[in-house]
């Protein structure tokens, strides 16, 4: 590896030895499980994360999908909010 960063970690010393004793358990050092962890952690975020944009495409081309305007939506966030604040304020009165 050329060019590399470091990654300072602050972890339970129980969770610490838990984690060492089952990397030498694999028979692999800690630092390569960990960057397997790490790559495992990016793939599996950016697939979902891909999935969801794939799907959002699809929907936002769909014709038949219900579209609500902008002020439509904003009005509708207020009106929640009001009631919350209604419900809020009858609990601590």
């Amino acid at each position: 590896m050329t060019d590399a960063a470091t990654l300072t970690l602050t972890l339970d010393p129980e969770l610490l030895e838990s984690f060492v004793a089952e990397a030498d358990a694999a028979m692999r050092p800690a630092d390569d499980v960990l960057r397997d962890l790490v790559r495992d952690f990016v793939d599996r975020h950016r697939s979902a994360r891909d999935a969801e944009i794939d799907g959002a495409l699809r929907e936002a081309d769909n014709p038949e999908v219900k579209r609500v305007s902008h002020d439509e939506a904003v009005a509708r966030l207020r009106q929640q909010r009001a009631g919350m604040n209604d419900r809020a304020r009858r609990s601590v009165g």
